[in-house]
């Protein structure tokens, strides 16, 4: 006889099965996930893979486990639930039941409460977490996207008398899922600007505040700098905040507290952006576009000085977009006046 092991038990080495009497079977395997009932239904050891029994009492008799979402519903293949999002996954056994299961042993009785640990690992980072619980129920908010296994590895000393002798032993029941957390968050990202005579500014996209469920989050965009004034000898500060989606087109011109950028000419600009992301960045890009949206330089330009005899007719743009990996996106639109002269 064979006994089929999955991969959410791999971690669980079992060396034999509890009994009560002697059976024969004649499947050709046994799922150690489901134990069919007359595997467990006799006192002894029975041996896994010879088919034999022997005397004696075995130390882990093992339980049938169930993990079920909160409908109830039980679940058997991967899933995926959205980060942030708060998911509540219940571990079902007969091991969680106030009186022993009596097809086990009719006489036995639990000596103490079940001990519960939930064991998460992170196939990105090839990291494990480990929660000990004191019920059968695990919350889990995740913060950052991927594959991961949940597992529940679940003892509980139980007692019996057998011919005078008592006995104090353990069982076990185990389980364990695939899920895949969805990343719902775009990138976020700084954009730096400096000039030659050494004045910064700063704009920034932010989650704020941060790992908030689909449908809550919101986005604080922060300024700092000296370049919101014609003749940069003012440094103008502020917040504006908006609600977050997976693709978000920002217009800063919709925004009446946001002041423009002014961009002289014969001044030498250097743009930098820096961007991250809870699960990947996939691109970046900034460009500056007339009121058509006509690009007036290339695409990334880190390198920027208007010439005096270039004219600019109209309102111009900043452009910053970045998108990650799960293609959530922000492209955050900058109200821009070139060709302002110094004061």
């Amino acid at each position: 006889m064979t006994i089929k092991r999955t991969k959410s038990f791999l971690a669980l080495t079992i060396a034999s099965i509890f009994c009560c009497t002697p059976v024969a079977f004649s499947a050709d395997a046994i799922d150690i996930q489901s134990p069919p009932p007359q595997i467990i239904a006799s006192f002894g050891i029975f041996d896994i893979n010879e088919g034999a029994t022997v005397e004696g009492v075995s130390q882990n008799p093992l339980l049938p486990m169930s993990i079920v979402d909160s409908s109830g519903e039980a679940i058997n293949e991967r899933i995926a639930i959205l980060e942030d999002s708060p998911h509540e996954i219940r571990a079902v056994s007969e091991i969680f039941l106030d009186e022993f299961p009596e097809k086990i042993c009719p006489d036995a009785e639990w000596t103490q409460p079940a001990g519960v640990t939930w064991v998460m690992d992170d196939l990105q980072t090839k990291t494990s977490q480990v929660a000990d619980s004191t019920n059968q129920r695990l919350v889990s908010g995740l913060k950052n996207p991927g594959e991961f296994l949940l597992s529940c590895f679940v003892d509980r000393n139980y007692k019996f008398k057998q011919k005078g002798q008592e006995y104090n032993l353990t069982a076990l029941s185990s389980r364990g899922i695939g899920f895949f957390v969805a990343d719902i968050t775009p990138p976020e990202f700084d954009l730096i600007i400096n000039d030659k005579e050494q004045r910064k500014t700063v704009i920034s996209f932010k989650e704020s505040p941060p790992n908030q469920p689909y449908g809550k989050k919101t986005y604080d965009i922060t300024f700092l700098g000296q370049h919101f004034s014609p003749g940069y000898k003012e440094m103008k500060s502020g917040v504006l905040r908006g609600q977050l989606d997976l693709k978000n087109n920002v217009d800063l011109t919709d925004f009446e507290k946001f002041p423009q950028l002014y961009f002289q000419k014969e001044v030498q600009f250097l743009l930098k952006v820096q961007a991250q992301d809870n699960f990947k960045v996939d691109s970046t890009s900034w460009e500056i576009v007339d009121q058509a949206g006509r690009a007036l330089f290339g695409q990334n330009p880190d390198n920027i000085m208007f010439p005096t005899d270039r004219v600019f007719i109209g309102r111009q743009y900043l452009l910053v977009k970045s998108t990650d990996k799960a293609q959530n996106f922000i492209e955050l639109k900058i109200p821009l006046r070139i060709g302002v002269e110094k004061e």
